[in-house]
């Protein structure tokens, strides 16, 4: 088992935390998180929870929750303010603002709000 999460998390992220790491508790609730994930019995390479945290983590994950449908919770990411926090993030490290938006888990216009913002400070720098 893993060390405690640094974070408070619901029950089941906190189950998948001690199980995999916290990190990947994180990973599945930032790509989860409001929506049912859907864990099988026998994980495929393709499998987006393999691609996400590795073979090893997913089926550690799997012995710790079981297999099945799972409502996945927010966690962390249910606050609106860390997920603009989260879109500037993603918009600095040059993702499209789609991506962004789809990575953050808030709307296109939002993301746009940002860019568009953050512009206007950077201008600001240059006179």
């Amino acid at each position: 088992m893993t060390d405690e999460p640094s974070i408070a998390l619901p029950e089941i992220l906190a189950r998948i935390a001690e199980a995999s790491g916290e990190e990947a508790a994180l990973l599945v609730a930032r790509e989860w998180g409001g929506r049912s994930l859907y864990i099988p019995r026998e994980f495929s390479r393709g499998h987006r929870l393999v691609e996400l945290m590795g073979e090893e983590r997913a089926r550690k994950m799997c012995d710790a929750i079981g297999h099945g449908s799972v409502l996945v919770p927010m966690g962390p990411f249910a606050g609106a303010l860390e997920r603009r926090v989260i879109a500037a993030r993603k918009l600095e490290e040059g993702a499209s603002q789609s991506e962004a938006a789809r990575q953050a888990g808030v709307h296109l216009r939002t993301v746009e709000r940002l860019a568009a913002k953050k512009r206007r400070d950077n201008q600001g720098e240059l006179f």
